[in-house]
């Protein structure tokens, strides 16, 4: 590295680099992003401030990393609280900061107000939400060989199962316990569809209802980070998908366990 290079390294604060480090490796997972993929960020961004000596730990709940610059040891860990709001753009915007700041380095604050403004960025609004969720019912539907009426049934089942578990959302409610109220909620207004004349694709219906509900990034995610031989990281949150689905085929059989007491 130039002297040049060494005179602008040495201006920056490398508490504020911790800091930058720190957001960065949690960020990504928060929004949808494998473990594998924040420890690399975290740690070649941190090669590009001139550390050394770096140690990059996440898993599914909790993150540790520290470093050292010209002997100077710094340390800092952050509890990943909230996995729920996987977006993929937002993890491309990541990927794209840690991508200019592995080329370029500049000052870390700034590039921390940067990381904090992606990740506190507005969610797209709520009726936005909603017809790509009952797009989802819809599109399952049709691709498990069910009826146009059968799809435009399932829209609407997901418009209202979503809006209904809006409020567990809002409270932060532990996503397994979301699942089973939705799960029972699909399968109750699932039995609708017999009213409707569409008895003989209810099981279509149900199914195709559910696939909202289902933690898919996070399942892949899991498969990628045992792939990658993240086998701690990965286990976990293999075993965090098992038991939200879980929740999912609980509310259904609690759901299904009351309907055939009205014969349905």
């Amino acid at each position: 590295m130039s002297d040049k290079g060494e005179d602008q390294l040495a201006t920056y604060d490398y508490e504020q680099v911790l800091d930058l480090a720190i957001y960065i490796a949690y960020g990504i997972p928060t929004v949808g992003g494998e473990t594998g993929r924040a420890e690399d960020s975290c740690r070649r961004v941190l090669q590009a401030y001139g550390c050394d000596r770096i140690e990059v730990m996440v898993m599914a709940n909790f993150l540790t990393l520290s470093f050292e610059y010209k002997g100077e040891k710094y340390h800092g860990q952050k509890r990943i609280s909230d996995q729920t709001s996987s977006s993929m753009l937002r993890l491309n915007e990541l990927n794209n900061l840690t991508r200019k700041l592995t080329a370029e380095p500049y000052d870390p604050g700034m590039a921390l107000n940067e990381v904090k403004t992606i990740l506190d960025a507005p969610k797209r609004p709520f009726t936005q939400h909603l017809a790509l969720v009952g797009l989802v019912g819809f599109t399952f539907t049709l691709l498990l060989d069910g009826s146009l009426g059968a799809a435009l049934f399932a829209f609407v089942i997901d418009l209202v199962a979503r809006a209904a578990i809006e409020p567990l959302y809002q409270y932060k409610t532990n996503q397994m316990f979301v699942n089973i109220f939705g799960g029972l909620l699909v399968t109750l207004l699932s039995a609708c569809s017999i009213f409707l004349g569409l008895g003989e694709e209810r099981g279509i219906i149900n199914t195709a209802t559910f696939m909202f509900l289902f933690p898919g990034v996070s399942l892949v995610n899991s498969i990628r980070d045992i792939i990658a031989s993240d086998y701690l990281a990965g286990a976990t949150k293999l075993i965090q998908t098992i038991l939200v689905a879980l929740g999912i085929a609980i509310g259904s059989g609690i759901g299904l366990s009351i309907l055939s007491r009205f014969a349905i």
